[in-house]
């Protein structure tokens, strides 16, 4: 069983990020980071996306900050939700696979 994990998270500007390891890697199960949490953030976007990754950066430095804030509240506040069918986003390519 994999010990990795993809961490996704959103710049104060909206912006969506994935949050790879400096050497470019998935996170693993001993990260800190957690769902609910602010975090100072050093990362710098990587060289080469492969789609539909677009969004990956690579972490270098991360600072817990002593801020207590509501999930909802605060990425209400920097996006606007999708509305409408699944069949509709990405332009109406996502495919389906039977797990």
């Amino acid at each position: 069983m994999s010990t990795a994990r993809c961490l996704g998270g959103l710049a104060s500007d909206g912006t969506s990020l994935r949050l790879l390891t400096s050497s470019g890697n998935n996170h693993d199960t001993s990260s800190p980071l957690l769902v609910g949490q602010l975090w100072d953030l050093t990362y710098s976007p990587i060289s080469q996306f492969i789609a539909p990754h677009v969004e990956d950066v690579l972490l270098s430095t991360q600072q817990l900050m002593d801020v207590k804030i509501k999930p909802k509240q605060y990425i209400l506040q920097r996006v606007s939700p999708w509305e409408g069918s699944i069949d509709k986003i990405f332009g109406g390519l996502i495919e389906y696979t039977a797990n």
